[in-house]
């Protein structure tokens, strides 16, 4: 049996309509979410508005790095020299240095080494001090005594017995005791030093507390001239 046109037309539009009612229906039945909240909402109490305690923020943790310095301790002295400015003994000036290059020479080298080819006896400077006082020289010998304070002069002596003293600056170069007894070969600047008798009581007893001695200054009579080797470079062998 045919259905009659009316009914067609509107089982048509309802059957059109299905799909938007059951879509309407799923959304309708589904079921809320959590709602988010602001970090740190404010709380309503009646009429007054309570803002929640913050919580106290986290400690970081703190990673300390401890450096650890070795501490190296030189080894104590019986006594601490410091070189006095006023006194002329003290201070070396060994002029300015060589314009020549330094010689390759056997031993164990110390400042600047030696440039000159020839040595002048200690003997024949002591014997005119004035001649050679200023003049770069080169000097060798024995050595027979090494300063004990800081190693800073040495004394030596040439074939004929006589002794000089070598001095350098404080801290530029270090002679040790053991040098005794080897061969020195020093190159500097010949000083005549005249000094009075309170320089020459002072140079005594400082020398005599070096080599660990008594010093009476009633025993210094009359002042002395010292007549030294301030250099800048030696070599120390065991052989001449």
């Amino acid at each position: 049996m045919p259905i009659p046109q009316y009914f067609q037309a509107v089982f048509a539009k309802r059957l059109c309509a299905l799909p938007w009612a059951l879509s309407l229906a799923l959304t309708c039945c589904q079921q809320p979410g959590p709602v988010a909240q602001a970090d740190s909402p404010a709380i309503s109490k009646g009429k007054q508005t309570v803002a929640p305690t913050p919580s106290p923020p986290k400690a970081a943790t703190a990673v300390t790095a401890t450096a650890v310095t070795a501490s190296v301790t030189p080894p104590a002295t019986a006594e601490q020299h410091v070189c006095d400015q006023a006194d002329p003994t003290c201070q070396a000036h060994p002029g300015p240095p060589s314009q020549r290059p330094s010689l390759s020479l056997a031993g164990d080298r110390f400042g600047n080494g030696v440039s000159l080819d020839s040595p002048v006896p200690i003997e024949k400077i002591l014997a005119d001090p004035d001649k050679y006082a200023g003049q770069r020289v080169r000097v060798e010998g024995e050595v027979t005594d090494v300063c004990q304070m800081r190693g800073c002069w040495f004394e030596f002596k040439d074939d004929a017995g006589t002794r000089m003293r070598f001095k350098v600056i404080d801290g530029t170069m270090t002679f040790r005791q053991t040098d005794k007894g080897r061969y020195a070969v020093a190159e500097g600047s010949v000083r005549k030093m005249p000094l009075t008798l309170e320089q020459t009581v002072q140079f005594k007893r400082h020398e005599a507390a070096e080599m660990g001695k008594p010093f009476d200054p009633a025993s210094v009579k009359e002042p002395m001239v010292i007549v030294r080797i301030d250099g800048d470079g030696a070599v120390i062998r065991d052989q001449k």
